[in-house]
């Protein structure tokens, strides 16, 4: 609620801006209805292109990674620890981010509190799926985006999570525990194709050059 009160104070400046820029499509047209006089572009959000020099083989594993001092990331682990990993008993999980501090863990589950980012870098690179679960649709996750640059595994992510954006052509689907477990039991022992990888990192540079040529177009 005060969250949503401070957004609606800070919508009121909008009126006083020459030009807005929203990262997503989905953002623009939410502006457009705030401020219709007003001149919104989509800018797509900016990041770090820098795909690894080598691809590492991917291990049976399936990464969820995030701030664990956050409330919705730690409502998210909660659901895989209640409603995906006890119904995935054959498979590793790893949970990893910065305190990470759980008192009930399945077996089934690996927590890693607070990793280096060497260490986070290597369990992104070495995880066969990468889990992107929210239930918050608010634009781009940046941790989807470093995945799609340093991860060679599969994703699986839910509606709120690809909301608004266009990586989602490079995601996995799944909305509900039935179909994420059935979705990690069909990706866990299929490495993701060269090929498939090749086609996302092409499409996220040129995510990156549209970002950076539309920009210089207002500078």
């Amino acid at each position: 609620m005060a969250e949503s009160l401070r957004l609606r104070r800070f919508e009121r400046q909008l009126r006083y801006a020459d030009l807005i820029c929203a990262i997503t499509q989905a953002d623009k047209q939410s502006i457009e209805k705030i401020v219709a006089d007003k001149t919104v572009i989509h800018l797509p959000v900016f990041f770090d292109a820098t795909f690894p020099s080598t691809t590492m083989p991917t291990e049976p594993f399936v990464l969820y990674h995030g701030n664990l001092a956050v409330e919705e990331n730690q409502r998210t682990v909660e659901y895989i620890f209640h409603h995906i990993a006890p119904n995935c008993p054959d498979v590793k999980f790893v949970v990893a981010g910065r305190n990470a501090h759980f008192k009930h863990v399945p077996n089934n589950v690996q927590i890693i509190d607070s990793p280096s980012d060497e260490q986070l870098d290597l369990l992104l690179r070495t995880a066969r799926i990468h889990l992107m679960l929210t239930f918050q649709p608010t634009g781009i996750k940046l941790k989807l985006l470093n995945t799609l640059v340093r991860g060679n595994g599969h994703i699986i992510a839910n509606h709120d999570m690809l909301y608004g954006h266009s990586f989602g052509q490079f995601c996995t689907r799944a909305d509900n525990p039935k179909e994420i477990v059935n979705a990690i039991s069909v990706l866990i022992n299929n490495d993701l194709p060269t090929e498939d990888i090749k086609k996302r990192q092409t499409y996220l540079l040129k995510i990156k050059k549209a970002g950076i040529s539309r920009l210089s177009l207002f500078q």
